[in-house]
């Protein structure tokens, strides 16, 4: 059985932290308690066991993909499932409790960091501020995910021994305010890059603000969005990768000015945890499915929805003509048998190289996934400014273009496509609706759309039924056999609002800190 997180994990599994291919390649230092934290090397090892939290469950947050519309696991054994019927309950132990458990481990470990550094003698004083401000950061971060989850939550902000186990939930604005603040205080210690490429991967002040800046949206706090978006921007340092395509491959991980924060893995560390899965869940496993729902909102080449009687779609070449981060994120006729029922017929492109894995080895990815990158923050600003009903409207349709003009993707401005269809400039209401269809067709499998239809209240809408494709084959001529593609329901789903929105509170946590539960549950 697993321990609830309020009795803390005080002995913290440390290892030692540079790039990828250093900090997770390094053995473990060992096991150690705050009580032996003395030295400069002993803080740097509490906050490289902070950073080793990022990845404690390998299937968050990417995972959360296949809970909302964009993607379906068939299989009752992973817990996406549950989650994507909306039927989990307090006492599941997938990731209702994986992702407070994994949370809150990170949290301790920071405080450590946090409370003990002060009172540790380092050569470079600066030094012992900026651990101090990535441990703020990476808490933040973790906080952030809880009560984008939760809601309200225990508020620990100290080293914690077993005799403080009661925490009570303390109101999610209020923990918002907190960590807004600790981003703030972080950012001056912070560099803006690192030198050292064995550093490659240390939160920087771009992610402090980037991540204030998710923050702030996801609690409707637009002004603070907006202003935290044009300080990422005004850092000069992110732009753009210009091939979609690549940028999700170990090719580029490490040089592209896109990537913001990062969850970092490393091949051949399987059994340590270092090592991704994506292979394995997107690629090897059948249950792992892409929904036709998505396929559906990538426009054709010349931004006409596919079902437009001007858009030249054909139902016997669905594919062509399409926007391009379709084929570089869903892999289509990806089952032999295109005509069964345990099949989307779609499964993941993005993350997946079947060509560097041709041993088919198991949870040894090596590429880095993106928590932040600069796309996000540029479509984060458009939304805020939009939504907060002051915008330049040049400014926020050229910052959905910029999405849309990379170097591989290439597809029409807002200009070339709405503007031209409606014969005119956008409403605010269709604006609004560019940009959340925009961060459909950036983000998928990035872990991002399940929080976006949350936080939009889109449930009803966005958490229906799924659909697949199925191959339909005319052969009554001889001599002119076509096949076409179909559109059919998959799998019904009802929009439960009591679950659909907040997870419940583990039940394990519960029986050890007593508090309310949420509602619905």
């Amino acid at each position: 059985m697993k321990k609830a997180l309020s009795i803390p994990l005080l002995c913290l599994a440390l290892s030692g932290l540079g790039s990828c291919s250093d900090f997770l390649d390094r053995d473990p230092d060992g096991i150690m308690t705050p009580g032996d934290i003395r030295l400069e090397k002993d803080i740097l090892n509490a906050l490289n066991g902070t950073y080793r939290a990022l990845i404690l469950d390998r299937n968050q947050p990417f995972c959360q993909d296949f809970m909302g519309d964009d993607a379906y696991c068939n299989d009752p054994g992973y817990g996406e499932l549950l989650i994507w019927k909306m039927e989990q309950t307090p006492s599941d132990m997938k990731y209702t409790l994986d992702k407070w458990s994994r949370n809150y481990e990170g949290i301790l470990r920071a405080n450590t960091v946090i409370a003990y550094a002060p009172g540790v003698h380092f050569d470079d004083a600066s030094l012992r501020a900026r651990y101090i401000a990535e441990a703020l950061v990476l808490r933040a971060y973790f906080y952030a995910d809880l009560i984008d989850f939760y809601g309200d939550v225990p508020f620990r902000t100290e080293p914690e021994g077993l005799k403080k186990r009661i925490s009570p939930r303390v109101d999610r604005q209020t923990v918002m305010m907190n960590i807004l603040m600790d981003l703030d205080n972080a950012v001056g210690d912070l560099p803006k890059t690192y030198r050292n490429p064995a550093d490659h991967g240390r939160v920087t002040q771009g992610a402090a603000l980037a991540l204030k800046a998710r923050i702030c949206l996801y609690n409707k706090r637009w002004d603070w969005a907006v202003e935290a978006c044009r300080e990422v921007i005004g850092l000069g340092v992110y732009d753009l990768h210009p091939s979609y395509r690549e940028l999700f491959t170990p090719a580029v991980e490490k040089t592209n000015k896109e990537y913001i924060l990062t969850q970092q893995y490393v091949a051949g560390k399987d059994s340590e945890g270092l090592s991704g899965i994506f292979w394995t869940k997107l690629s090897a496993y059948g249950a792992f499915q892409i929904a036709h729902n998505l396929v559906e909102e990538y426009r054709m080449t010349d931004g006409r929805r596919y079902d437009d009687p001007l858009s030249g779609y054909t139902d016997t070449a669905p594919y062509a003509n399409r926007d391009p981060r379709l084929l570089y994120t869903v892999k289509v006729d990806a089952v032999a048998d295109m005509s069964g029922t345990s099949h989307t017929g779609y499964k993941a492109q993005k993350f997946v190289d079947d060509a560097a894995n041709p041993d088919k080895i198991h949870r040894n990815d090596e590429v880095d996934f993106p928590l932040i990158r600069y796309a996000d923050v540029l479509l984060m600003l458009a939304e805020a400014l939009v939504e907060k009903g002051e915008y330049d409207y040049d400014e926020v349709t050229g910052l959905v273009d910029r999405i849309r003009q990379r170097g591989d993707v290439r597809m029409p401005t807002v200009a070339e496509a709405e503007e031209r269809f409606a014969g005119r400039r956008l409403t605010l209401e269709e604006l609004r609706e560019a940009i959340r269809r925009e961060r459909r067709v950036e983000f998928p499998l990035e872990g991002l759309r399940y929080s976006d239809i949350r936080r939009w209240e889109i449930g009803p809408e966005a958490l229906g039924d799924c659909y697949a494709i199925r191959k339909v084959t005319d052969d009554t001529d001889p001599d002119d056999i076509t096949t076409r593609y179909e559109k059919v329901l998959f799998m019904k789903r009802t929009f439960n609002a009591a679950k659909g929105y907040l997870w419940p509170v583990p039940a394990i946590e519960i029986q050890t800190n007593p508090m309310p539960q949420n509602p619905g549950y």
